[in-house]
């Protein structure tokens, strides 16, 4: 089908929907009203139509680019979600497992060694006392045990470096609190208590054991043993 027969196609289309409304009531009235219209009403409401008829046109154009606008937006909402995703899961995948817990005696002597490489003095060093309340944060089911370290008489220096070599100990303990107060004798130091807590990570590196399967045969065992005993 060529081009010109397409046309004409839609011409005598065109022309047999003019035909039918010109056919109707409605029409009729409309064009006698028009007819008994002013030169100048007709000139008003010729162009009014106009107006109307091109907003209708627009319309149904502008629908659909609104509707592909909307469906856009969505589509890049998700992929960039999707991204995240992907990206979050290769930054856990990344991510070394957690290593076992230490014993918590072992905890201890690593935290001595600790303080003694900072520099502080037997007398800053006032306890490294067992339990400590633990922590709020952390269920008991998931903790190993704590230790509470208390230091006396710090200046800020010394406070955070000690803060910080506490909390790089072990990936599965945490920091899980500090407690500072100025010192009595001299509030240019600073008396501060620091909370460990070791995690109950499992090891993930020990073999599961298989689930046992049932013996086969069980109950005609049983039945058997059942009738040797009877006999």
């Amino acid at each position: 089908m060529t081009t010109d027969d397409l046309k004409e196609q839609l011409l005598v289309t065109w022309n047999r929907i003019a035909e039918r409304v010109q056919e109707t009531p409605v029409y009729n009235q409309l064009k006698e009203r028009f007819d008994g219209l002013s030169p100048s009403m007709q000139k008003i409401v010729v162009v009014i139509g106009g107006v109307l008829a091109w907003f209708l046109i627009i319309s149904v154009p502008w629908s659909w680019y609104s509707d592909s606008s909307t469906l856009v937006e969505g589509f890049e909402e998700r992929r960039s979600v999707i991204r995240e995703l992907l990206k979050v899961s290769r930054e856990a995948a990344d991510v070394p497992p957690l290593m076992p817990s230490p014993p918590i005696e072992s905890l201890r002597s690593d935290v001595e060694s600790r303080l003694r490489g900072a520099n502080l003095t037997p007398e800053q060093i006032k306890a490294i006392d067992l339990g400590g309340g633990g922590s709020q944060l952390i269920p008991n089911e998931r903790s190993l045990g704590s230790l509470s370290i208390s230091l006396w008489k710090l200046n800020i220096r010394q406070v955070v470096d000690v803060g910080t070599q506490l909390s790089r100990l072990n990936p599965s303990v945490k920091l899980t609190g500090t407690d500072i107060a100025a010192n009595r004798e001299d509030n240019h130091y600073f008396d501060v208590v620091f909370k460990l807590t070791a995690l109950a990570v499992p090891d993930l590196s020990a073999p599961v054991a298989a689930p046992e399967e049932p013996a086969r045969g069980g109950r005609a065992n049983r039945a058997r043993s059942a009738e040797e005993t009877n006999e």
